[in-house]
């Protein structure tokens, strides 16, 4: 058989956990969580209309080919989905919108260029978010403040990881970050678990 047949071993790096954990500076249904020493602020009351981060540095976005069996999930309190994050991008161009998950209690994954803009378009240069609102759970199908159930917090620049084989050339095969937050917030929305494989 072919290398590439035989069965990969993998390191457990991080074990997924459903949440439920310690209740660390709790956000109220809907609310903002306050940390001291840390900025937080509210998300918007709609992000209708603006634009992916994606299509900064890839251009239009993938279509869906086929039938589009999409269903909205409503009930985003609840692990898995808890654990994926609505992200408002703040950049010196304007607002853009992007998704991440969390890994563990203060690390959600995103992708790098979530938080490290490439412009597509040369004529802008490239660059670090200048913020982002981290909103678990985001459910567009309530109206604010029930479509937060864990709140929101604000990650600064100083927060923001990539690596850098897209920080250098913007390949996308480099194309994965990390927001390191403050607050342990994953404790409550759960997170993802992840793995290296050989």
């Amino acid at each position: 058989a072919p290398p590439e047949a035989a069965p990969r071993s993998r390191t457990l790096i991080q074990p997924a956990d459903a949440g439920g954990g310690l209740d660390i500076n709790p956000a109220g249904m809907g609310g903002i969580e306050y940390v001291p020493g840390y900025e937080s602020k509210a998300a918007p009351r709609t992000l209708t209309g603006l634009p992916n981060i994606g299509e900064l540095s890839y251009g239009t976005p993938r279509r869906i080919i086929g039938t589009d069996d999409r269903v909205q999930i409503n009930n985003t309190n609840t692990y898995p989905w808890s654990a994926i994050v609505s992200l408002l991008i703040e950049t010196s161009t304007g607002n853009y919108i992007g998704t991440g998950f969390f890994i563990g209690p203060k690390t959600v994954a995103t992708c790098g260029h979530c938080v490290y803009v490439h412009p597509r378009d040369t004529s802008s240069t490239a660059e670090w978010a200048t913020r982002i609102i981290v909103m678990p759970g985001r459910n567009d199908s309530l109206s604010a403040p029930n479509n937060l159930p864990f709140g929101s917090v604000a990650a600064p620049r100083s927060a923001l990881r990539t690596v850098n084989g897209w920080i250098n050339g913007g390949k996308p095969e480099y194309d994965y970050g990390a927001i390191l937050l403050e607050t342990e917030l994953g404790r409550r929305t759960g997170w993802f678990g992840f793995a290296a494989y050989n």
